[in-house]
């Protein structure tokens, strides 16, 4: 990360990643209070940088929001879940994958603050949004599509539609 923004400068792109990956690993050494700080800077300077509908920007956004919501301090980590939440229904629509991923987020953190009704019609809408199999994003499809996966799709004889229930997906493929 230094040597990134020694060489580049602290708002390039690169040193901001480098950035989001050292506060990434701090956060899964426990050391939250040190992850926070490198998070909320990768964020502010995303956002007053490239705005707050970049997809970089949005995805700082989240790794703060999780934080923050591992941290049980909800009432940030919403403000954040909801923003990324409007930026990617602007720019991706809402019955894409990750902006119902996001929804379903940010419907977690609404329960947790006691919004019970806000979170579950947030949380059907993300259902509903997720009846077209054509237009989301599962772990299936990606496996299907993925060029990195080729053996992982060989593997599985059909891809479960997007709303189907966990426990109604059946794999079917080679054994092995």
């Amino acid at each position: 990360h230094d040597a990134r923004r020694a060489k580049l400068g602290p708002e390039h792109d690169q040193t901001l990643d480098a950035a989001n990956d050292l506060a990434l690993l701090l956060k899964q050494l426990g050391s939250m209070a040190e992850a926070e700080v490198l998070y909320r800077a990768t964020y502010a300077t995303r956002r007053r940088r490239r705005g707050g509908d970049d997809e970089l920007t949005i995805n700082s956004a989240m790794s703060l929001a999780l934080l923050l919501k591992q941290t049980s301090r909800y009432e940030e980590a919403e403000e954040l879940y909801r923003r990324a939440y409007d930026a990617r229904t602007r720019t991706l629509g809402a019955a894409h994958g990750q902006t119902r991923d996001t929804g379903r987020e940010l419907s977690g953190v609404l329960a947790r603050l006691g919004r019970i009704r806000e979170a579950n019609a947030l949380k059907d809408k993300c259902q509903e949004e997720n009846a077209n199999p054509f237009s989301c994003y599962s772990a299936a499809s990606a496996a299907a599509t993925s060029t990195a996966s080729r053996r992982k799709r060989e593997r599985f004889a059909f891809a479960p539609p997007c709303n189907a229930p966990a426990d109604d997906v059946e794999l079917r493929g080679r054994p092995g």
